[in-house]
């Protein structure tokens, strides 16, 4: 009897191992840099779903008075190391634009290259209405906030200098 609880027990650990790695979180900050050279904050959090698919969100000007928040869905191809993503519906705005005036961001095939221990997306962009009309266009960039949380070696090292 204790044998079969303990393979039970196991094997829903290796299931609930794997399904953890398979809906680990992505988060990205930075700016889409429009034609004008005007810039606008620009975040996406987003989970892997098998292996290529991503699904997440993206808020716009997050510090702004037209900070939207919108769903967006995607594909990562780790052959190439490029993301492709679109923008597809609001989930909550403090614009008092009309839904029909949102110009919603397109990216294909952005670059994802990892440099000094730091994730950074960046390409090309298109916004587009929801009548699928070109409204901006431009070029993102993006860096993985998980470095701009990781503590500093330098900073542990003298937090204990003074111990």
């Amino acid at each position: 009897m204790n044998f079969k609880f303990f393979f039970t027990l196991l094997l829903f650990s290796k299931a609930a191992s794997f399904l953890a790695q398979q809906n680990e979180e992505f988060e990205f900050i930075g700016v889409l840099r429009l034609q004008d050279s005007s810039l606008i904050t620009y975040k996406i959090n987003f989970k892997e779903i098998n292996n290529q698919k991503l699904e997440g969100y993206s808020v716009t000007d997050f510090y702004g008075s037209e900070k939207t928040k919108t769903k967006i869905e995607g594909f990562i191809n780790k052959d190439k190391k490029t993301i492709s993503f679109f923008e597809t519906t609001n989930i909550a705005t403090k614009s008092s634009a009309d839904i029909s005036e949102f110009c919603f961001v397109h990216v294909k095939n952005a670059k994802i290259k990892s440099k000094n221990n730091k994730s950074i997306i960046q390409g090309k962009f298109t916004g587009k209405f929801e009548n699928d009309t070109n409204c901006m266009n431009g070029t993102l960039y993006l860096v993985g906030t998980d470095f701009l949380t990781k503590p500093s070696v330098n900073a542990d090292s003298a937090k204990n200098a003074g111990n």
